[in-house]
C-alpha cells in the first residue's frame, strides 16, 4: 500500500515545484524520497517534518500539500498509520480548496488518505474515496488506486472482485511500467496474499518469487521491501511444512525490519517465527513472539482491528497445545467478536473461528454453549456471539 504515496510524491514534486524560487526546496524533498526509497524512514521522517515546517510559512498551498503528504509518507513506511492520518486528511483539504493543484494531483492524495483508511480498518471510508480517486486518475497512475481497492475487497472477503482488480492493475501496470518494477512486485505480491488465502499455495509461491526477486535486482537483499518478501515466502513454507526454513526466512526478515525501524512489519515477522516455532513443539518460545507482535500491534491498530483477531487466534491455537483451554477459550472467543464485526457472522472465516471455539468449549465441558455455536455454523452463522455466557 505504501507504493502509492512513492508515486503521488514523485508527482507533486515534479508538477508542483517547478518553479525556480522553490528548486533548493524541491532538491531537499527529492532527497527525503531517496530516504524512503532505501528504507531510512526515520531519517526521512525527521528532514519532511523540517521541510513542512518551512512549508507552512510559504504562501504555495500546493507546496504545504506536498510536505505534509511526505511526512505522511514516511509515518505510514513505519506503520504509524494514526499519525499520519491528519496530515493526509489536511493535503487533501488543501487540494479541494485550491484551484492550482491539478486534478490527477488531488486524485493521487485522495488514494493515499484511501490506503491509510485501509490500514486501519476503516473500509466503508477508504473505498468511497479510492473511487472517487479512480474517477480523476490519469492512465499512468490508475493501477495503484485499483491494488488499494482491491486490497479493501479482499479485507472485506469479497474474494472475486479482489482478483479481478489485481489482474486489472497489474495488467495496466506491466502495460505502463513493465514487468519488472516496484509497483508490479507489489501487486503480484498482494495478489499472491489473495491466492494464499484461497489455499492456491503453489499459485501464491510463484507470485512471491518474482516479486521477491524483482525487489531483490532493485533494491538490495537487505531492504525491509525485500525483506517483507522474504516473510511471505517463509508463510507459504510453513504451510508445506518446512518449518525450519521458514523460520530462518522469517528471523532474516526480522533484522531487516527492527534495522528499519518497521515495526508493523516486524511484528508480522514475530507470528511467522511463532508459527514456525509452533509446528516444532517449541512452544514457550512461540508464545514469546506471539506477546511481542500482540505488544506492537495493539497499540497502533487498537485491541479490535482484524490483524490483532488473527494474532489472538493463533495465541489461542498455542493455549489449545498447551492443554490450557481455559485460556484458549478467553482468547478465541476475543478474536470471534472481531471477525465476526468485521466480516459479518456468515463469512468463511467466522465460520472456521466458530468452529474452533466451538471445539474449545467442548473441552471445557460447556457442551450447551457448544451446541449452541454449532447450530449457529448450521444456520450460517446468526445470533450474536456476545451474547453466550
Amino acid at each position: 500500500m505504501a507504493k502509492n504515496s512513492v508515486v503521488w510524491l514523485a508527482l507533486v514534486l515534479s508538477t508542483l515545484l517547478a518553479g525556480g524560487a522553490e528548486v533548493d526546496w524541491k532538491t531537499a524533498a527529492t532527497e527525503s524520497h531517496r530516504l524512503i526509497e532505501i528504507g531510512r524512514y526515520t531519517e526521512a521522517e525527521d528532514q519532511f517534518r523540517a521541510q513542512l515546517a518551512e512549508a507552512r510559512q510559504s504562501p504555495s498551498p500546493n507546496r504545504l500539500a506536498s510536505a505534509l503528504n511526505g511526512l505522511a509518507l514516511s509515518l505510514r513506511r513505519q506503520g504509524r498509520f494514526q499519525e499520519a492520518h491528519p496530515l493526509l486528511t489536511e493535503a487533501v483539504a488543501i487540494g479541494e480548496q485550491t484551484h492550482s493543484m491539478p486534478r490527477a494531483d488531488l486524485a493521487h492524495l485522495l488514494s493515499n488518505l484511501g490506503a491509510n483508511l485501509y490500514e486501519r480498518a476503516l473500509y466503508d471510508d477508504a473505498e468511497n474515496l479510492l473511487r472517487r480517486a479512480l474517477a480523476m486518475e490519469t492512465k499512468a497512475n490508475r493501477p495503484l488506486t485499483l491494488n488499494s481497492l482491491a486490497m479493501v475487497a479482499f479485507s472485506r472477503h469479497r474474494f472475486s472482485e479482489a482478483d479481478q482488480l489485481f489482474r486489472e492493475a497489474l495488467k495496466d501496470l506491466i502495460e505502463v511500467e513493465g514487468v519488472k518494477t516496484e509497483n508490479t512486485a507489489n501487486v503480484q505480491e498482494n495478489l499472491g496474499r489473495l491466492l494464499e488465502s484461497l489455499n492456491r499455495l503453489d499459485e501464491a509461491e510463484s507470485l512471491y518469487s518474482r516479486a521477491f526477486r524483482t525487489r531483490e535486482s532493485l533494491l538490495g537483499p537487505a531492504h525491509p521491501d525485500v525483506a517483507r518478501g522474504l516473510l511471505n515466502l517463509a508463510g507459504i513454507r510453513i504451510k508445506f511444512g518446512d518449518s525450519a526454513k521458514a523460520e530462518t526466512m522469517a528471523r532474516r526478515a526480522l533484522l531487516a525490519f527492527e534495522t528499519a525501524r518497521a515495526r508493523w512489519l516486524a511484528a508480522n515477522a514475530h507470528v511467522v517465527i511463532a508459527n514456525a516455532l509452533r509446528l516444532q513443539r517449541r512452544l514457550s518460545e512461540a508464545e514469546g513472539h506471539y506477546h511481542r507482535a500482540l505488544a506492537i500491534l495493539e497499540p497502533e491498530y487498537g485491541p479490535n482491528h482484524h490483524k490483532t483477531a488473527a494474532v489472538l487466534f493463533n495465541l489461542g491455537g498455542l493455549r489449545v497445545s498447551q492443554k490450557r483451554y481455559a485460556d484458549a477459550e478467553s482468547l478465541i472467543h476475543r478474536a470471534l467478536e472481531i471477525r465476526e464485526a468485521a466480516y459479518g457472522p456468515g463469512d468463511p472465516t467466522v465460520i472456521a473461528t466458530m468452529r474452533d471455539y466451538a471445539r474449545i468449549l467442548s473441552k471445557l465441558g460447556r457442551k450447551g454453549d457448544a451446541q449452541n455455536i454449532e447450530a449457529r455454523i448450521n444456520f450460517g452463522g446468526h445470533l450474536k456471539t456476545g451474547q453466550l455466557k
